[in-house]
């Protein structure tokens, strides 16, 4: 499929040559799943640096807060933060139809120095992704994936909620517009400008709607190639920000930001198809449900190893306060069919679209640090052999149902004991993670919030 907005080095070569690009997004994705990196003047760009650039080891040690991550064996000064290289990805090469005369590129990561140079940076999310990848292409799968992003749109800039140390925060939309058409209207302006750009910036769009709570918006990316959509992911995350910025409004993927209103998540639709065939490998319509057996073994992994992965799909600490009984977000860590009350929801059951909805994840995850955890615990399954449990019928939020993790602390415990993690990414790559983890926990267990100043100021 010849995307809208993709171009190849000629095609950019012709443009900087005409004027039509004068600067070169070059970018790479961070702990957080932000893209990052430089922006180049293009004719250097074409001329040179596509053959790649260097930057600062650290911009993979930093928190949300772009602080330097200060943990027990964690990088630090000792270590002189040398670069590393960014190889661009000329398959992921776009112009950018918001910005002027403007493309991006996403690089992959390399050591510049020392006995592993040349080698990929094994820590960082892109490469996560494309080892997991590389597993499903030896046995011959490749895996499928779309994702929705969900996020609030407010009245004013960041600026503005800045200086106001986002208090009295108003959405742009005063209702409840959980898939009313008129409603919603008052957000159209920037989500039609948002679907349309990306559109012409190779990000395959669905469509958006709105959400369960005042000016909640949902946006939803197609099914593609699982290191496209997570290229998507990430770009679609940078535009809504910026195209939000640009008209005096700000976007938030934050997960929870009011305890009366829903939380924000980023559900991720998963299924394997069969490389060579390109039929869809999670189908037997003779069996029930349509659901294979590797299907059946994919998401037994995706249970077994739930507690495991709960870290990926929720790195932050406020990712934990959505998960409430009723809430649409799952506390139960079961599958089922159709039901969004369960964490694995089956869609599309005997037909070629048979999926796996994953709804565990907040809209701050990271897209490729989800989908490597994702896809190694499918595998995981796979390989082990595991059994699926039935079907959870019914409500997911009743009594005696295996948990999700429901505090960062679990899910970080839990990650660092998986001997099964360890093995498919590396002792040192979940160590570097868990490392982040826990100094996001300290962050949040040392701060003092509204709350505790406005309960205890005068009563304590």
């Amino acid at each position: 499929m010849n995307l809208q907005g993709m171009l190849t080095p000629d095609e950019l070569q012709a443009r900087v040559t005409r004027g039509e690009v004068d600067t070169v997004l070059v970018c790479f994705p961070d702990m957080q799943g932000r893209l990052v990196g430089k922006r180049l003047h293009a004719p250097f760009f074409v001329s040179q640096a596509h053959r790649g650039i260097a930057a600062c080891h650290y911009l993979l040690h930093l928190d949300l807060a772009m602080e330097v991550v200060q943990a027990e064996g964690a990088d630090d000064f000792a270590n002189g933060w040398g670069d590393f290289g960014l190889l661009p990805d000329m398959s992921s090469l776009r112009v950018l139809s918001w910005m002027p005369r403007t493309a991006l590129v996403i690089c992959d990561l390399v050591h510049l120095s020392g006995s592993e140079q040349g080698q990929p940076v094994l820590h960082s999310p892109r490469h996560l992704l494309k080892r997991q990848l590389q597993r499903l292409q030896a046995m011959g799968l490749q895996a499928q994936c779309a994702t929705e992003l969900e996020f609030y749109v407010f009245s004013g800039g960041y600026a503005h909620w800045h200086q106001q140390r986002h208090r009295d925060l108003r959405t742009h939309n005063h209702l409840n517009a959980d898939y009313q058409i008129f409603q919603t209207q008052l957000d159209e302006p920037l989500m039609q400008r948002v679907r349309t750009e990306l559109s012409r910036s190779g990000v395959l769009i669905e469509g958006s709607m709105g959400e369960c709570s005042p000016g909640q918006q949902e946006l939803n990316l197609r099914y593609t190639e699982a290191l496209a959509l997570a290229d998507a992911h990430a770009l679609a995350k940078m535009a809504i920000k910026d195209m939000a910025q640009s008209m005096g409004l700000s976007a938030s993927f934050l997960a929870k930001w009011h305890p009366e209103m829903a939380g924000s998540s980023s559900h991720i639709h998963l299924s394997l198809w069969d490389g060579p065939s390109g039929q869809p490998s999670f189908l037997d319509v003779e069996a029930e449900h349509g659901m294979s057996d590797l299907m059946r073994a994919f998401v037994a992994g995706l249970i077994a190893h739930g507690e495991a992965t709960t870290l990926f799909y929720c790195p932050h600490v406020n990712s934990y306060k959505r998960f409430l009984p009723g809430s649409f977000a799952p506390t139960a860590l079961v599958w089922s069919v159709d039901n969004r009350s369960a964490a694995l929801r089956v869609c599309s059951p005997k037909s070629r679209g048979i999926r796996i909805e994953q709804r565990i994840g907040g809209a701050d995850l990271n897209p490729y640090v989800a989908l490597a955890a994702m896809i190694s615990a499918g595998l995981a399954g796979v390989e082990q052999g595991l059994s699926l449990p039935e079907a959870v019928v019914g409500n997911a939020y009743r009594e005696g149902l295996p948990q999700i993790p429901r505090r960062m602390s679990e899910a970080i415990e839990a990650a660092h004991g998986s001997a099964w993690l360890r093995e498919a990414w590396g002792a040192e790559v979940v160590d570097h993670w868990v490392q982040a983890a826990r100094w996001e926990l300290a962050q949040s267990e040392q701060a003092i919030t509204d709350w505790e100043i406005q309960r205890g100021f005068e009563r304590c």
